[in-house]
């Protein structure tokens, strides 16, 4: 874990940053005054993220199909912090397999990545959450409204997170807490002007989490300019 100053302001975890967008993300956040908290798998994702940032993060390698260290993980953070305003899980796991050839173990394991962690990470970070009127995004994907049979594991992850995220939304609101997902449809790439769609979704994420209407978030479609990147 790297060094952080005394809590001042709101603090924000994000599971599994993700190699696409992570560090735009965080920078989006810090940029606004947060206090940002990483959990990833590797440490050498994290180092990566620290470079890339240059800002002085809190962060702790653990995997989240491991439930123990990851909610202590998360503890960790949230105490360091000092209060939690927010939660971003953004973990995935996909195998490209076709369906009927997908193996049992991945399958589970895409469940434990996708749905379960995120189950583990809100019921971690409730107590945390509820005092500040929180808010948590989860990244969610197209595949829940079109399955790919040759991405079965992935495909039943984000069907399944969604359902999570439907079965919590009015139990959560009930405690004060704001529950939104992101339907992520789609790769992307750099436009021609030379801003990452990370970028842009960086932004998008901002505009949700301080408050933007609705709880469900398609990305690009509901993008105000849909000229600012190219889909693959």
């Amino acid at each position: 874990m790297t060094a952080t100053n005394a809590a001042t302001g709101p603090g924000l975890i994000i599971v599994g940053p993700g190699k696409h967008f992570g560090a735009e993300l965080v920078r989006r956040f810090v940029a606004a005054g947060f206090r940002v908290g990483v959990v990833a798998r590797r440490e050498s994702s994290l180092a990566e993220l620290r470079t890339d940032v240059g800002h002085d993060l809190l962060t702790l390698a653990a995997d989240v199909t491991d439930t123990g260290a990851f909610e202590q993980a998360l503890a960790e953070l949230a105490g360091r912090l000092g209060r939690v305003d927010g939660l971003i899980y953004n973990p995935k796991a996909s195998f490209k397999a076709a369906a009927l050839s997908t193996d049992a173990t991945d399958l589970g394991h895409a469940m434990a990545v996708n749905v379960t962690g995120a189950m583990v990470a809100i019921q971690t970070l409730l107590p945390w959450l509820e005092p500040r009127r929180g808010s948590v995004v989860l990244t969610g994907g197209g595949y829940k409204d079109e399955p790919d049979p040759d991405k079965l594991a992935l495909s039943l992850g984000k069907a399944n997170l969604h359902a999570l995220y439907k079965a919590l939304n009015q139990p959560l609101q009930r405690r004060g807490v704001t529950l939104k997902t992101v339907i992520i449809d789609g790769a992307v790439r750099r436009d021609e002007a030379g801003r990452g769609a990370s970028s842009v979704l960086a932004d998008f994420y901002w505009s949700i989490f301080e408050g933007g209407s609705g709880r469900i978030h398609r990305f690009p479609r509901d993008l105000r300019h849909l000229g600012q990147f190219k889909l693959l």
